[in-house]
C-alpha cells in the first residue's frame, strides 16, 4: 500500500473511530476539516508533483501538446482538444497550475468570508469537469467533485433551495413556504 493510500486510510480510520466518541457538532466539524484536508492534499499534490517531477514538458508548459493523444483511453473530445493552438495549451497549463497550487489554500479561509470558499469550489469543479470532458479517468473526477461540494456550506444550500421552492410554489399557485408555516403554526 502506497504512502498516499495509507494517508487516506488514516483519515478514514480517524473518522470512524472518533465519530462514535465525539459530540455531534464537534464531530461534524472534525470530519469536515479532515475531508477539506483530503481535498487540499489531492489538489495541491497534483500540482506540486508536476513541478518536482522535473519533467521538461511540464517545466516548459508544453505537456498538453501531446497529453490528449497519449493519455489512456482518450475521449472523442480529446482529438479536438489536441488540435487547439499552442497558446491555448500553454495558457491551460497556467490555469491548471493556478487551480492546483493556489486555489487549494482558499479551502481553509474563515467562515466569515465563505464566498471565497465557494469561488474555490467553482474553480476546482471546473478543472475536474474539463479533465473529465477531455480524458477518461473513470470515477476519479466525480469523486473529487463530491469532495469539492463539501466546500459549500448550509447557508448557500438554504439560499439556493429556498429560492427554488418559492418559485415552484408560486408556479403551482400555492402560498409561500413562510405563509404555509405561519398558517400551520397559527392553527395549532
Amino acid at each position: 500500500m502506497g504512502r498516499a493510500a495509507l494517508g487516506n486510510r488514516a483519515v478514514g480510520d480517524f473518522l470512524c473511530v472518533h465519530a462514535v466518541a465525539a459530540e455531534s457538532a464537534s464531530r461534524a466539524a472534525a470530519m469536515r476539516w479532515l475531508l477539506w484536508a483530503l481535498l487540499f492534499k489531492l489538489m495541491f499534490l497534483s500540482g506540486i508533483t508536476k513541478i518536482v517531477s522535473q519533467d521538461k514538458t511540464w517545466a516548459d508548459w508544453t505537456a498538453l501538446l501531446h497529453h490528449y493523444e497519449t493519455q489512456p483511453i482518450p475521449t472523442w473530445t480529446s482529438w479536438f482538444a489536441h488540435h487547439l493552438p499552442e497558446w491555448f495549451h500553454k495558457s491551460s497549463i497556467v490555469g491548471m497550475y493556478f487551480i492546483e497550487l493556489v486555489v487549494p489554500f482558499l479551502i481553509f479561509v474563515p467562515s466569515r468570508i465563505r464566498v471565497v470558499r465557494w469561488v474555490a469550489c467553482g474553480f476546482l469543479v471546473l478543472l475536474q469537469l474539463l479533465i473529465a470532458a477531455t480524458g477518461n479517468y473513470g470515477f476519479f473526477n466525480w469523486l473529487t467533485i463530491v469532495l469539492c461540494v463539501l466546500l459549500l456550506d448550509d447557508a448557500l444550500w438554504q439560499r439556493v433551495w429556498a429560492k427554488r421552492m418559492v418559485g415552484r410554489l408560486r408556479r403551482l399557485g400555492r402560498p409561500s413556504l413562510r405563509a404555509s408555516c405561519q398558517a400551520s403554526a397559527g392553527s395549532g
